[in-house]
């Protein structure tokens, strides 16, 4: 179970990375222990299901960011908050983020009207 989970989260990157296209990132922001209502964000978007990089980047897009650059997990950690339908996990069976690593990109810079004038 956790080699499937952790070729998923490979795999979910790795897709995320290549339809993400090239990108000059301007900031950064890490979340450590991130928390989604009054818990810790859980590592899945549903129980059990989707985990990983669905729910770091949903987080991430609640928090203003445009997407994922890395995350830590899953973590033991209880109670946590499910993204997906804000559902709560309490017991031994819940895991959550160490950490998410968001990221926004850099704006497109402002063409400079004056490099035509002559």
């Amino acid at each position: 179970m956790r080699i499937d989970r952790s070729i998923a989260i490979i795999t979910g990157a790795a897709i995320l990375f290549l339809l993400s296209g090239p990108v000059a990132l301007a900031e950064t922001s890490s979340f450590e222990d991130p928390t989604y209502g009054r818990h810790r964000l859980d590592f899945c978007r549903y129980d059990q299901i989707d985990c990983g990089i669905m729910p770091a980047l949903l987080f991430c897009q609640r928090e203003g960011f445009e997407g994922v650059q890395s995350y830590r997990g899953p973590d033991a950690a209880t109670p946590t908050t499910r993204i997906g339908n804000r559902s709560t996990c309490r017991g031994r069976s819940c895991s959550g983020f160490a950490e998410v690593i968001c990221e926004r990109a850099d704006p497109e810079p402002e063409p400079d009207e004056t490099a035509n004038d002559h």
